[in-house]
This record gives structure tokens, C-alpha cells and sequence, in this order.
């Protein structure tokens, strides 16, 4: 992987302290990479194919039961299985157990139009549960705005505002710090605007095509497509500029200016929260191995990436899924060949 050497404060990530390959295709670039990897060194992977139960003998995890295309059942048993199945924000039921407020009036940030398949359903965590796992920090589920007016994963090139043109938040806070700020809205829903100087994302086209993006080229003519005050929006935006010149925001703490917003032309879109991740999950030690309620380990369960709870605690900060992904999955993978005898790689 080549990276950025620029070092930016991702969304919700507090600092400046991220690295990226690409603001289009990073996600694509670190999963095709470790996809190339594992091929190259004899993994074998099966598409169509769902595990549906654990096999365990004497409280022992052995392997597991997938249900291939062709709908046979097939035993695959190892010395370790690694559940790295994701989350449950796709799972109304689950989610709504852990967390009462996330009804089905909000989407999942994957499945954001009811249109595809989410899979992050939980099936790593019941199948867990089934052998007496514990869990750690499930009830904190995140929301977050993405799929609306939203098209930067830094801060400092945008500002969010309410439905009366008025800023309500420090955009570069955590995610539970904006996610709250957005319920408090009577619509729970906001604006996002930028203009042409940031850098974004790869939705623009899309969201440009679909109309959930907007352009303008005057305050004026953007405050009329939203449908708010023009002399709110034009000192909101003149306030937010002065500050940020300065790098100061006396309203709401912001510390990270990478811009004004004053060279049209505008862009601009209504956000709404998503399910985003899941901060808690599978109770797991240092090692990646599976935690039981009475505290003793499940022997042969490990679980990394979003399955598992407790790295996170009440929130995520941006950026750092990859660390329970990436770390821990190393560590899964390297516990696992210590258990099948092989060397690690």
C-alpha cells in the first residue's frame, strides 16, 4: 500500500494524526491488498457460502457448520475459528435489545435507501452466545451522519447547520458528541455545506446525480434552496470565516481549520444519522480469544474487527475500526496458526 504522507484529522478522530492511501478507494486499497496477500499464500476463499452454527465438543471449539450455494451443509473443523463476521447494525431486534432508541426508522449507513443486503446482522455474536460468551460494551451503538449532505472525512472544510441556518456543534467532535447534537434537533436532521476549495470524497458524483447534493453559487441562492433565512445563513457563514482565519470558534471548541467556506461554488445537502458500527460486541482478551460470563476463555474461539467489544468503549473514534480490524486480526490469525502448529508469517 502507498500512502498519503499528509496527515489530516479524519471525521471524529480528535487529532491530526491519520494517514490514508486515497480519498476515493482507501477501504478498496487495504482489502485487496491483504486479499492479494492471503491468496498468494494458499487461503482459500469461499463466496456463497454462509457458516450457520459453531461445532463444539466439550466446551472446545472445533470448526463450523457452512451452508454452501448448493444448500448441503458441510462440517469444516480446524484447531481455531476466527469470527470476524462484523457487526449487528443491520439486526433491528439485536440493535433495539442493546439499545431501545434505534428503531427501524433509522437505516444502517451501508443500506442507507432499504435498497441492498446488509449483512452486518450479528451471526458471529448469537453463534458466540450460544457458547456461553460474554459481551463487552454492546449497548453502545453509533450513529452518524453519511450518506446526505456530508462529503468530507476531514475536518476543517465544512460546517453543519440546523434547519434555520444556524450552527449547533463542533464539527471535528466525536461522533456521540454530533450524533446527540443532531437528536436534539427537532427534525433530527441538518445541513452540511462546503465549497469548491476541500477535497472531496468519492460520492460527490453520485449524490450530484441523485439530488441529495446541491450547488450554488451565491449565499443567497443556497439559503433559497434550503429554505432558510438568507440573513441567518450569510452571518453564519461570515462569523464561521472570521473564526476560522483566526483558529478559534468561541461557540463550539472547534480547533481544526483547514479553510473558510467562501468560494463558491457552494455544496450543500441534508443529513441524517445512520447506524454506523457497533462499539461493543464478543468479550475477548489480548490474545483475540473469546471470554466466557464466568471470565475463563472459550478454547479454540478467537474474534477481531467489529465482532468484538471493548477496545472502543462508549465511542469510536474516526479512523480507528481499522486498528480492531488490522491489530487484532493479526493477533487472531497468529494465535490460530500457534494452535495448527504452522509458522507464523
Amino acid at each position: 500500500i502507498k500512502w498519503d504522507e499528509r496527515i489530516f484529522q479524519t471525521v471524529a478522530g480528535l487529532h491530526p494524526r491519520s494517514h490514508i492511501t486515497s480519498p476515493v478507494r482507501a477501504g478498496y486499497d487495504y482489502v485487496m491488498t491483504l486479499l492479494r496477500y492471503a491468496l498468494k499464500n494458499g487461503a482459500i476463499l469461499k463466496l456463497n457460502s454462509k457458516v450457520v452454527d459453531l461445532i463444539s465438543e466439550k466446551g472446545t471449539v472445533k470448526g463450523a457448520l457452512v451452508e454452501e450455494r448448493s444448500g448441503i451443509v458441510r462440517r469444516y473443523l480446524g484447531k481455531a475459528v476466527v469470527l470476524a463476521t462484523g457487526g449487528f447494525t443491520a439486526n433491528v431486534e439485536l440493535r433495539s435489545k442493546y439499545d431501545p432508541r434505534l428503531g427501524r426508522e433509522f437505516p444502517t449507513t451501508a443500506n442507507p435507501f432499504d435498497s441492498i443486503f446488509d449483512g452486518a446482522t450479528g451471526d458471529g455474536l448469537l453463534m458466540a452466545l450460544k457458547l456461553g460468551a460474554a459481551t463487552k460494551d454492546a449497548e453502545y451503538v453509533q450513529l452518524i451522519p453519511f450518506w446526505g449532505g456530508r462529503l468530507l472525512d476531514y475536518v476543517g472544510g465544512d460546517i453543519y447547520v440546523n434547519t434555520v441556518g444556524m450552527r449547533f456543534v463542533n464539527e471535528g467532535g466525536s461522533w456521540k458528541e454530533v450524533s446527540e447534537a443532531i437528536l436534539r434537533q427537532p427534525e433530527k436532521e441538518i445541513w452540511a455545506i462546503t465549497d469548491s476549495q476541500s477535497q472531496k470524497g468519492a460520492s460527490l458524483g453520485v449524490k450530484l446525480m441523485n439530488g441529495v447534493i446541491k450547488k450554488a453559487n451565491t449565499v443567497e441562492e443556497m439559503a433559497t434552496q434550503m429554505k432558510v433565512p438568507k440573513k441567518i445563513l450569510k452571518e453564519t457563514l461570515e462569523t464561521y470565516n472570521q473564526n476560522a482565519e483566526r483558529g478559534i470558534d468561541p461557540f463550539f471548541g472547534k480547533t481544526q481549520f483547514t479553510q473558510t467556506i467562501d468560494q463558491p461554488p457552494y455544496y450543500f445537502g441534508k443529513e441524517r444519522l445512520g447506524v454506523h458500527f457497533c462499539c461493543g460486541g464478543i468479550k475477548f482478551n489480548s490474545k483475540a480469544e473469546v471470554i466466557n460470563s464466568s471470565g475463563d476463555i472459550i478454547p479454540g474461539l478467537l474474534v477481531c474487527g467489529e465482532a468484538s467489544g471493548g477496545p472502543h468503549g462508549h465511542d469510536r473514534m474516526g479512523g480507528v475500526a481499522l486498528m480492531s480490524a488490522f491489530v487484532f486480526g493479526r493477533i487472531a490469525g497468529k494465535q490460530a496458526l500457534l494452535r495448527s502448529h504452522l509458522p507464523c508469517l
